[in-house]
Order: structure tokens, then C-alpha cells, then sequence
């Protein structure tokens, strides 16, 4: 609403603008009018008189000026208009609060001079300005009307289209029944509309057909493994192996569900209380075996236990990956890990993110140009994924001494900073 308002705001005051730029073009063309008015009544008509007296006077004629006009000869000249120059040129002279007008020509040593009072001319000048500022004044206030009055007119259609779209309440008889550029728009975002849905149904069937499909060999794959561990529980190299198939099998079980929770609506996840201290240890011992072999250390720091409302298949996924690609990457010094009532931070001392696609870091399919940065590029936006489906917040930022350090804020907005102070990731 704010949006429509803002527009409408917008398109009356231009609207106004407009009409005021041509008040303001008539208000100067006026201006130059009455100062050419002013200029061929007055000043030329009293340099006209002046050069008839000034001839009958020459000839011994003494004739009575124009009305409004006085006219004197040498001696006859008031003192007010004695210090004026005679170069027979208009100048306005200020006569106890009277304006005047005068003209002085010197003619074989005689000087003479003309005068006329400008107050019936100012009157007639102040009438016009006063009516042309009330017709400029109506002027604005009709194009306020008129704006306001069609524009309501021409945005109600357009009022009515957006409720509907808002509403889901847009029908194939409303594209129909207009034929006016409202209808192509509201024929144009039906289209759209039944485009997105058959992509979403798309999605959606293959979402579930891939879970279906390979929900089928995990259950074998766990079936099999459990068959085995039976018959061979007295190797225990054997079984190693086997508690790391039915380990992985499980846990890929667990992962399919949770990208089947992504493709959810949130508000369709009923989310419970999960034990978020539980799922960071396991995600650590699930994925220890990628420091084997490596001079790294794994410290895990807890200010608290720390449980919230999240599907634990959902948060798994955001802490494994992280978890994950810390230790990858790291291939000597520390893995630091922390957890506290308001989110989940990691830091490493591994080779850290190329600058150039640090902007990138959490879109599909963006990986660093070395070797050591392999994989499909898929972790971090499936993290952010994540993140944003439950409300939380990713975050990254390189460290000083080099290597990488990620923050997830389980309370965006209003909540204190986290950051890897307080846990100790130099190599030890």
C-alpha cells in the first residue's frame, strides 16, 4: 500500500510541477508584457508630448498637455526635477510616497520638461497581478483535482488487478473481460503464474520420486550391512568397515529427508525442541576421519547448552558441511568450534577462500581455482539454504592470520554478535 501510495504521490506532483512550470512560462511572458505596455504608454507617449509641446511652444503656442500630464518651461521646472538629466530619457521620481514620471530636454538653452503620475497605471498593474496570481493559484488547485480525480480513475484497474494477484484470487475472465492494457498484464501474469506452478510441480515430483528412489537401496544397503555385521562380528577390521557403511547409510537417509523438508513450505515443518550441543558432536565424530593423517586439532567450546526449535535433519545439514569443509581443507593447525545460545560459529587455519568469489561464496556451483578447493560447490549454498528456510543468519569473514571463520545467527535480527573470540584456533 505504501508502495501504490508513493506512486500516486509521485505522478501528481510531477502532474502539479508540470502545471506549475506553465504558470510560471505565463507569470514571465505577463511580466515582459507589462514592462512592454508600460514602456509604449507612458514613456513613449510622454516623449511624444513633450516633443508637441516643446514644437508649439517654438512657434508661440502654449496648448494645454494630455490629461494627467503637466509640462514646464525653464523657470516653471519644480526643484524635485531639476537635479534630473535633460537627455529626454524616462526617469521615475519619488515625490512625497507619488511616483512620477518626467522627461527633460534642453532645446536653444530652454529647458523643458514633462511629468505624469503613475498611480492609475500601478492600480491597473496590481489589479492584473492579483487576478493572474488567483488564476495561478485555481490553477494549481483544478490540476490537483483533475491529477487526483483521473488518476484514480486510471489506477483503480490497476488497484483491483494487484488485490486479486495478492489474493490468489485471479481468474481467466478477468484477462478476458478487458481488452485494455490491464487485461494483457493480468493475461501476462496468469501465464507466469501457470508456468511457476508446473515448475514447482515439477520440482516438487522429482523431489520426491529421487527420495523414493533412493530411500529403496539405503534400506538395502542397511539391511545388508546388518547381515554382514552378524556374520563377520569377530573381525573387527571387518566390522570397522561395516559400522562405517551403516553409518553413512544412515546418515544419507537422514539427509534425503532433510532435502525434502527444503523443498517444504516452513510454515508446512512443525519444528521441535532439538538438542543443538548433540548434533555438533556428532557431526564431529561423523566427519573426523577427514583429519586422520593431518597435524590439526579439533577443539570444541560450549558457554551453554543450547537447544531451539528446528528440525535436527534441517540443522544437521548447516553444521555438517561446515564442519565438513573445515576439516578438508585444513591441513595443519586448528578447527575451532563453538556453540552458544545465540548461534554457531567455526575457524580454521586452513588455505581460506579466494577474494575474488568471497561475494560468490554461498552460490550454487561456485569453487576456488586451486586444487585444494575441489568439490561440487553446492555446501555452502545448500547451508545458506538451510539458514534462510529457518530463519537464521550465515555469515563469513576471513581470519587475520589466515584460514576462514563461519557464524550462523540463530536470531538475526536484535541479537548481540558471535564470533570466534572466545575459541582458540592458532595451531597448538
Amino acid at each position: 500500500m505504501h508502495n501504490r501510495n508513493s506512486l500516486r504521490r509521485r505522478i501528481i506532483v510531477s502532474y502539479i510541477s508540470f502545471c506549475a512550470l506553465i504558470c510560471a512560462v505565463f507569470v514571465t511572458i505577463f511580466k515582459f508584457a507589462e514592462e512592454y505596455v508600460e514602456d509604449e504608454l507612458i514613456y513613449t507617449r510622454l516623449a511624444a508630448e513633450l516633443e508637441r509641446q516643446i514644437r508649439n511652444h517654438r512657434q508661440g503656442i502654449r496648448l494645454e498637455p494630455l490629461a494627467g500630464v503637466t509640462f514646464f518651461i525653464a523657470d516653471e521646472i519644480p526643484g524635485y526635477l531639476r537635479h534630473l538629466p535633460t537627455d529626454g530619457l524616462a526617469h521615475e521620481v519619488d515625490v512625497n510616497g507619488h511616483e512620477l514620471t518626467a522627461l527633460l530636454r534642453q532645446e536653444e538653452a530652454v529647458t523643458y520638461a514633462i511629468a505624469a503620475g503613475l498611480e492609475r497605471f500601478e492600480l491597473i498593474e496590481f489589479a492584473i497581478t492579483l487576478a493572474l496570481a488567483v488564476a495561478t493559484l485555481a490553477s494549481l488547485l483544478l490540476s490537483y483535482g483533475f491529477a487526483y480525480g483521473i488518476l484514480n480513475r486510471v489506477i483503480a484497474p490497476l488497484r483491483n488487478l494487484t488485490r486479486k494477484v495478492e489474493t490468489g484470487t485471479l481468474q481467466k475472465a478477468d484477462a478476458v473481460a478487458s481488452e485494455d492494457e490491464i487485461g494483457i498484464l493480468a493475461k501476462a501474469i496468469l501465464d507466469r503464474d501457470a508456468e511457476l506452478s508446473r515448475f514447482i510441480s515439477r520440482e516438487r515430483l522429482f523431489t520426491g520420486d529421487v527420495s523414493h528412489e533412493l530411500r529403496t537401496p539405503l534400506t538395502i544397503i542397511l539391511g545388508g550391512s546388518e547381515v554382514l555385521a552378524s556374520r563377520l562380528s569377530a573381525d573387527a577390521k571387518a566390522m570397522e568397515y561395516i559400522e562405517r557403511i551403516r553409518y553413512t547409510a544412515r546418515d544419507t537417509s537422514e539427509r534425503v529427508t532433510a532435502l525434502l523438508l527444503l523443498s517444504r513450505s516452513p510454515d508446512a515443518i512443525s519444528a521441535r525442541q532439538s538438542d543443538l550441543t548433540l548434533l555438533v558432536e556428532k557431526e564431529i565424530d561423523r566427519h573426523r576421519y577427514l583429519l586422520e593423517g593431518k597435524a590439526v586439532s579439533c577443539k570444541l567450546s560450549l558457554e551453554c547448552d543450547s537447544t531451539f526449535f528446528v528440525r535436527p535433519e534441517l540443522a544437521a545439514i548447516a553444521f555438517g558441511n561446515l564442519i565438513r569443509n573445515a576439516f578438508q581443507y585444513t591441513e595443519e593447525g586448528a578447527v575451532a568450534i563453538g556453540l552458544t545460545a545465540a548461534g554457531f560459529v567455526i575457524s580454521d587455519t586452513g588455505c581460506g577462500v579466494p577474494e575474488a568469489i568471497q561475494e560468490h561464496l554461498f552460490e550454487r556451483f561456485v569453487r576456488g581455482d586451486s586444487n585444494v578447493l575441489s568439490g561440487s560447490g553446492l555446501g555452502l549454498s545448500i547451508v545458506m539454504r538451510v539458514c534462510e528456510h529457518v530463519g537464521w543468519k550465515l555469515r563469513y569473514q576471513p581470519r587475520a592470520s589466515g584460514g576462514s571463520e563461519f557464524s550462523i545467527h540463530f536470531y538475526p535480527e536484535g541479537s548481540a554478535e558471535i564470533s570466534g573470540d572466545f575459541i582458540n584456533a592458532e595451531p597448538q
